[in-house]
């Protein structure tokens, strides 16, 4: 499944894992056929929460292991017609100011001003 909007970036992809279990991976694609594998789903309940377990890579500031929670919920001044969107990147590990600080970002860049709130308000 490609992210509306961002084709070629974000996808969640399912892959054979062996015979009994599926796997779902969140991964990044780019046009110069190199990505990065950002982790496996590890909980999903629709309309309600995404999260995956991820590592971060000493080049990118780690190595660390990350757990990433997209919780959704009624907004609180419109519930009929507004959703929230809560964030929790929880990280263990090397992990220091400079990272944090990437990571901020790089969040802000995918769900806020410029991301996935101006792509879902302007729908």
């Amino acid at each position: 499944m490609v992210a509306r909007g961002f084709p070629d970036l974000r996808r969640f992809e399912r892959h054979a894992s062996g015979a009994a279990c599926r796997r779902y991976v969140v991964r990044e694609n780019r046009r110069q056929r190199r990505g990065y594998c950002w982790g496996n789903i590890i909980s999903f309940q629709p309309d309600k929460h995404l999260a995956y377990d991820a590592q971060v890579v000493p080049p990118w500031g780690g190595p660390a292991q990350s757990v990433v929670q997209i919780a959704l919920e009624p907004g609180e001044t419109d519930p009929e017609h507004t959703t929230r969107l809560t964030l929790t990147d929880s990280l263990i590990g090397h992990v220091h100011d400079e990272l944090l600080g990437c990571l901020d970002e790089g969040w802000r860049q995918l769900f806020g001003d410029g991301g996935l709130k101006t792509f879902a308000e302007g729908m």
